[in-house]
């Protein structure tokens, strides 16, 4: 589950999702996006931001070769710090930091050189 047009909320952000005049146990299911977490408490359930959302492997877009870099997007929030890793083998933890950058609010362009790696995979993480 994701939240709509990139949507994030801010850390204690609450969201009313029912309101009773009181209540007896919780939701036996639930699928939330990352970092909002049901409060029951009173005469309502709120949805409850606790950590900012991070960017994930659906978010990142428009990959492409132009010349001799690889260009990805994503979409980031102000003031929120970013780290562009890469990674040869998928099979080890080893993350390389390429670049830091500190988001605008806008949709972000990475440009990565090519490199003779035969393999190089990439991600987009909050340190």
């Amino acid at each position: 589950m994701a939240l709509t047009n990139g949507f994030v909320p801010t850390l204690g952000d609450e969201f009313p999702i029912l309101t009773c005049a009181s209540f007896n146990g919780s939701f036996s299911a639930l699928n939330l996006p990352s970092g909002l977490v049901v409060s029951y408490r009173g005469t309502g359930v709120f949805l409850v931001a606790t950590n900012v959302a991070r960017v994930t492997a659906q978010s990142l877009s428009h990959p492409a070769v132009a010349g001799t870099d690889l260009c990805f997007s994503f979409q980031s929030v102000d003031g929120r710090s970013y780290t562009v890793e890469f990674n040869n083998d998928l099979g080890t933890t080893n993350w390389i930091a390429f670049t830091n950058l500190t988001g605008n609010g806008s949709v972000m362009r990475v440009h990565v050189p090519v490199t003779n790696a035969p393999k190089r995979f990439f991600r987009v993480r909050e340190p």
